[in-house]
C-alpha cells in the first residue's frame, strides 16, 4: 500500500504528527495485508485548516471547472478501479468481483452528477460556506 503511512493533505502526502499505525487485516485469510497511519487530532486540524483555505478559492469556480475537476477525477478512478477494488477485496474479506463490481458502481454514481449540477443550479458559482452541509446541491461540485 503505497503513501499508508502518509496523509494526503493541502495537495500533498505528509507525515503524521506522530505515528501510529494500525494492522488492516484481510477476514477472509485472517492475516494483515498491511498497517495504516492513525490519525491524531492535530493531523485532523491539519485538514480541516487546509480545506478551509481551499474553499476560499474552489468556492469561486464555475461549473465548467468543477465538471472538469469531476472528470479527472472520475479518470483517475476509471484507470485505478482493478486496483481499488483489489484492495476493497482483501481489506473486506469480500470477493474479488463483488469489490470490482462495488468499485465500478461508485465510478458511475460520481458521473451523473455533473449533468446534475447543471440542472440543480441557476448559479455560476458554489455558494455554500465551509461547515454547511444544509444543502447539499450547493456545495457537491
Amino acid at each position: 500500500m503505497e503513501n499508508a503511512h502518509k496523509f494526503y493533505i493541502d495537495g500533498k502526502w505528509v507525515d503524521p504528527d506522530r505515528l501510529r499505525e494500525l494492522d488492516v487485516i484481510d477476514p477472509s485469510a485472517e492475516q494483515s495485508i498491511g498497517t495504516i497511519a492513525i490519525g491524531s487530532a492535530a493531523d485532523a486540524e491539519r485538514a480541516i485548516k487546509a480545506a478551509r483555505a481551499a474553499f476560499t478559492t474552489y468556492s469561486q469556480t464555475t461549473k465548467g471547472e468543477r465538471r472538469a475537476l469531476l472528470e479527472r477525477i472520475l479518470a483517475i478512478l476509471k484507470r485505478r478501479g482493478h486496483e481499488i477494488g483489489d484492495i476493497i477485496s482483501r481489506e473486506m474479506g469480500a470477493p474479488l468481483t463483488m469489490a470490482r463490481a462495488e468499485q465500478a458502481g461508485s465510478e458511475r454514481r460520481i458521473s451523473k452528477r455533473p449533468s446534475a449540477l447543471s440542472t440543480r443550479s441557476t448559479s455560476n458559482t458554489c455558494r455554500a460556506r465551509p461547515g454547511s452541509f444544509t444543502n447539499r446541491s450547493a456545495w457537491w461540485p
